[in-house]
């Protein structure tokens, strides 16, 4: 979906105006993290010329933030943990350069799973289990997954983006 100006709701699809996860909406607000430090990815497109965002919501094991961006010919690697307690304790968002390598790693993933032709929600809601987003942003260029508990290349997708996070994200079972 283009959205060049990147702003009010208008200008998002249908399917993003009805959603009530905040990463979809982009209305302002907290995120789900509870804090507002991280905005849309349309925010950056001063910076970064291609970025993705992994935002996976678990019922029993937390929650967490993977962004990965390009950066004219550099690679950088954004995540957050918050996990899941009493105290639901969020980590500081933790940064690191990206290899090239580790870039085509999650590019084929992105082909491997035809990120950019999947549907923005395949419906299914469930009470147990966890919600993935799958956000990436070419140029003006936006698409955005949103499944509960996927299996295939969707779960894969995810999976590569906590496999370039490194540990804790790593270990992390998607389900």
């Amino acid at each position: 979906m283009k959205n060049p100006i990147c702003g009010p709701l208008e200008d998002v699809s249908p399917d993003q105006r009805s959603s009530t996860d905040p990463y979809l909406c982009y209305s302002g607000g907290t995120n789900f993290l509870g804090v507002d430090d991280v905005p849309p990815l349309c925010h950056y497109r001063e910076t970064e010329s291609e970025a993705y965002r992994f935002v996976w919501q678990s019922s029993f094991s937390g929650a967490a933030l993977v962004h990965v961006a390009r950066l004219d010919d550099s690679f950088r690697l954004y995540c957050r943990f918050l996990r899941h307690s009493r105290l639901y304790l969020e980590e500081p968002i933790v940064s690191s350069a990206l290899s090239l390598d580790d870039w085509r790693k999650l590019q084929l993933a992105l082909t491997m799973s035809d990120f950019w032709s999947l549907a923005t929600n395949d419906r299914r809601m469930g009470f147990d289990g966890a919600n993935l987003l799958i956000e990436g942003r070419r140029g003006v260029t936006y698409h955005a997954v949103d499944r509960w508990s996927p299996q295939g290349a969707v779960r894969d997708l995810g999976q590569t983006f906590f496999a370039l996070a490194g540990s804790p994200f790593s270990e992390i079972e998607l389900y």
